[in-house]
């Protein structure tokens, strides 16, 4: 339950930060979606992470009242901070960037900033940032996975 709670304050907190910029409508970054590349902005940024801890609070949430086994705290509390690290480090990354499109080829991940072309020269840090982010967001998915994987073992057994 307490995997719960902390997903539904994250999930508050990205809508508190994304509410500003909801009741502000803007014309400058849309959501693109190709098949070589994603475009997204800050803004939908928060809107994606809010509806995304929404969605954890309530699985959590839904295992704890109506399932007859938990699930397993540790492995719940390392998908939260592993999840809330990366969005602390893509978030971070994005609005450094003023928004930014993502391309995946093979192993190589490519990115692609909103910045004007006159603009002083990217930080390595960022694309850092960016992988660790997306590496801490796979990290704390497969944590899900397997707390998931685990909990439905323990109740058919």
């Amino acid at each position: 339950m307490l995997t719960a709670k902390l997903f539904g304050a994250l999930a508050v907190l990205a809508t508190v930060l994304a509410l500003p910029r909801i009741l502000r409508p803007s014309l400058h970054v849309k959501w693109f979606l190709n098949g070589t590349y994603s475009t997204i902005s800050p803004q939908q940024l928060w809107i994606v992470i809010a509806l995304v801890s929404a969605a954890f609070a309530l699985t959590y949430s839904a295992v704890a009242r109506w399932s007859p086994r938990t699930a397993n705290s540790y492995l719940s509390l390392g998908h939260f901070v592993s999840i809330a690290a990366g969005i602390f480090l893509i978030s971070l990354a994005t609005a450094a960037l003023g928004g930014m499109s993502l391309a995946i080829k093979g192993h190589a991940l490519y990115v692609a900033t909103l910045r004007m072309a006159g603009s002083p020269a990217l930080s390595p840090w960022l694309m850092v940032a960016v992988r660790c982010g997306l590496w801490s967001l796979t990290v704390g998915c497969l944590a899900f996975l397997s707390n998931v994987v685990m909990t439905a073992i323990r109740i058919l057994r």
